[in-house]
C-alpha cells in the first residue's frame, strides 16, 4: 500500500510541476480519507521543498457544493509556493481561475499528535500572529468538480499559490475576527468582493480549531513558526491578465497580487 502512496504523490507531483492535467488516478484513487492524506503526505518527497504551514479548503457550504463534496480538506503549504506580497503571477495553466482572500494566522509553538481535542482558549493560546493572504488554488484534475474528495485530498486541496500579506496590526486578541469585513477587488475595474470572518466556519479560529485537531490525530505534528491559512472570506473573484488584486481586512492590513497571461 505504501507504494500506492507514494505512486500517486508522484503522478500528482509531476502533473503539478508539469503543468499536465490529469482525469482521474483509476485504480490507484485512495479508498478512504484517511489513505488520501497519507498519499498527499508523500508530496514533499517530490517537491523536495519545506512545508511552511497548511491550509484548510471549503469551509463553507457553497464551496463544498461547488467541487462536489461535503466536508473540508487540508493542504500542505510549500515554501516555493507561499509568495511575497505585491507578487505577479502567471494564469496560464490555471483552471480553476479564481482568487481567496483569507485570514492567515501563525503559531507561537509547536504542536504535537495527540487524541486531545484542542478548545477555542488553547487555539488561540498557540496563534502567534494574524495576517492577510490571498490564495490561488488549482487542482492538478481537469474535472476537479467531480472527482471526488479523496482524489482532491491527494490532490494536496488544490493548494497552489498564496500571497503573504501584510500584518493584522490591532491587538487581534481582544478583536472578534468574526466581525472583521474582509473585501477583495479588481483595482483597474473597481469590482468588489466583500464577506466577513464569520464566513469561515463561523470564524478564523473555529477553521484553525478544526484543522488542527484533524492533524494532531492523524499523527501530524506542526511548528513554531509554520502558517495556518482558514479558508475564503468572500465568494471567489474570477482571474484574468493584466488585473490587480487586493484583498483587506477592514482597513487594517492588506495583500496584492498582479496577473498575467
Amino acid at each position: 500500500m505504501v507504494k500506492n502512496y507514494k505512486k500517486i504523490a508522484s503522478i500528482i507531483w509531476k502533473s503539478w510541476d508539469k503543468g499536465l492535467l490529469l482525469e482521474g488516478l483509476n485504480k490507484l484513487t485512495p479508498k478512504s480519507l484517511k489513505d488520501a492524506y497519507k498519499a498527499h503526505g508523500y508530496l514533499r518527497h517530490y517537491a523536495n521543498d519545506e512545508i511552511l504551514g497548511w491550509k484548510i479548503a471549503a469551509t463553507s457550504k457553497l464551496g463544498q457544493r461547488h467541487i462536489g463534496i461535503k466536508e473540508s480538506l487540508a493542504g500542505r503549504l510549500f515554501a516555493k509556493k507561499v509568495l511575497k506580497n505585491n507578487a505577479e503571477l502567471s494564469i496560464t495553466g490555471n483552471l480553476m481561475l479564481v482568487a481567496e482572500p483569507e485570514f492567515l494566522l501563525k503559531l507561537s509553538c509547536d504542536i504535537f499528535p495527540c487524541s486531545k481535542t484542542l478548545r477555542d482558549s488553547e487555539i488561540i493560546s498557540i496563534i502567534d500572529k494574524v495576517f492577510i493572504a490571498i490564495e490561488v488554488p488549482n487542482s492538478r484534475f481537469n474535472n476537479f468538480t467531480k472527482i471526488g474528495t479523496e482524489s482532491l485530498i491527494a490532490d494536496n486541496a488544490c493548494a497552489n499559490y498564496l500571497v503573504f500579506g501584510e500584518e493584522f496590526l490591532e491587538n487581534w486578541r481582544e478583536t472578534d475576527l468574526a466581525k472583521l469585513e474582509v473585501t477583495i477587488s479588481i483595482l483597474e475595474e473597481g469590482k468588489v468582493k466583500k464577506g466577513k470572518g464569520f464566513n469561515v466556519m463561523g470564524s478564523p479560529i473555529n477553521a484553525m480549531k478544526c484543522l488542527i485537531n484533524e492533524l494532531i490525530k492523524k499523527n501530524i505534528k506542526l511548528f513554531k513558526g509554520q502558517i495556518i491559512s482558514t479558508g475564503i472570506c468572500t465568494v471567489p473573484i474570477s482571474l484574468k491578465p493584466n488585473i490587480t488584486l487586493e484583498a483587506e481586512i477592514s482597513n487594517l492590513a492588506k495583500a496584492k497580487v498582479s496577473f498575467i497571461k
